[in-house]
């Protein structure tokens, strides 16, 4: 599966949106962005600006439903990167997983595998960037 830079894009702000939901960017967060950017080919300059001229919290769909389902999984692990779930963080979570047609239910199913897993070997689901 490939992406485009502005896919790559896209999917970087919905991550970077639930990285700062709870008004910070914790060291972890930070961290993680950094390998996601690099792993998908975006520059330092383009994730910055990313961040820079971030200006609404609506998130980017993916077009396929793996890619949606993909993509909740990469922001769940985002929002528990520091060990904590803050409100806002996990309000994000839901409402994207609500907008590609899943439950509540399914995000805290997501959740818990996450908890599971090791969280700094992030899943690029754009093997070829």
């Amino acid at each position: 599966m490939t992406l485009d830079k502005e896919r790559a894009k896209k999917y970087f702000q919905n991550l970077f949106l639930v990285a700062i939901a709870d008004g910070k960017l914790a060291t972890e967060e930070r961290e993680l962005l950094v390998g996601v950017a690099i792993r998908m080919g975006l520059s330092i300059r383009d994730s910055a600006t990313i961040m820079r001229n971030i200006t609404q919290e609506e998130f980017h769909i993916p077009d396929t439903e793996e890619q949606q389902m993909l993509h909740l999984s990469d922001i769940v692990k985002v929002m528990m990167i520091d060990k904590e779930i803050h409100e806002k963080e996990y309000e994000l979570c839901l409402g994207y997983a609500l907008k590609i047609g899943q439950s509540e239910a399914m995000l805290q199913e997501i959740i818990e595998d996450s908890k599971n897993q090791n969280w700094y070997k992030f899943k690029n689901p754009y093997p070829n960037h």
